[in-house]
């Protein structure tokens, strides 16, 4: 069961796809060469743990937060998602 609702993103191109696995490798997690996987964020002790969807053809991603401690809100998550993902050329749907 996943710990917060899924969010969906549109404006995923390659190069947006690509931007994302770039932020995430230049700080410490490793986002899949793939259309779909999961990921694991970890810092400062608090790790949260993702799965994802990308969809080429139509530029979303589908990205689920499926465990995270509980004292951190989705909607913290999600805010911080919006931004990295907003910055990588995509945008929330």
């Amino acid at each position: 069961m996943a710990a917060c609702s899924p969010w969906t993103y549109a404006g995923i191109t390659p190069g947006a796809f690509q931007s994302l696995r770039e932020y995430g490798r230049q700080r410490g997690f490793a986002v899949p060469d793939a259309p779909s996987g999961s990921f694991i964020i970890q810092t400062a002790g608090v790790k949260v743990t993702f799965r994802y969807d990308w969809n080429k053809t139509s530029g979303t991603l589908r990205l689920e937060c499926t465990a995270k401690p509980q004292l951190v809100s989705c909607s913290l998550i999600k805010s911080m998602a919006n931004r990295i993902v907003e910055q990588c050329g995509g945008k929330p749907v």
